[in-house]
């Protein structure tokens, strides 16, 4: 009667996590890593670099980044203008092809922190929260160093 319970009981969490949306990160998974930002002064200015890897069957996009370290976080992208001068620019997503990676780097990609609300000094770590369309939010420790 037991052993009938317990698998009663497996085969209801079955359906529930089926369900829920937890099925939609079978196959694959988004996955950060080597997340790092530069040192900076509370009011200044900080960028955050990290790679992200998608290795699901569909392609994502990385709608928003968000963290308590700064009043404004958003993502840039380096450009070279015609003139051959590199400028900053701002992008309200990117696409993260599917089983490839997006590296966030100095010149490219990377997340802006503006107005930090605290120093941020090397060895520090601090959260920033990723916003993917499809996979949902992703919590990333971000580690404070002068390069990656």
């Amino acid at each position: 009667m037991v052993h009938r319970f317990v698998i009663l009981c497996i085969l209801g969490f079955m359906v529930v996590l089926s369900t829920t949306g937890c099925t939609a990160r079978t196959g694959g998974s988004v996955m950060v890593e080597d997340a790092w930002a530069r040192p900076g002064l509370a009011g200044g200015m900080s960028a955050a670099y990290f790679i992200i890897h998608n290795t699901t069957q569909q392609s994502d996009v990385l709608v928003g980044v968000a963290g308590p370290v700064a009043s404004v976080i958003q993502l840039h992208r380096s450009v070279m203008d015609t003139n051959g001068i590199m400028k900053m620019e701002h992008t309200d997503v990117v696409e993260i092809p599917a089983r490839s990676s997006v590296s966030f780097e100095p010149g490219g990609l990377h997340v802006m922190l503006v107005d930090l609300q605290q120093d941020l000094r090397g060895g520090q770590q601090f959260d920033l929260t990723l916003t993917f369309q499809n996979y949902g939010d992703m919590t990333i420790p971000v580690e404070v160093k002068e390069e990656g």
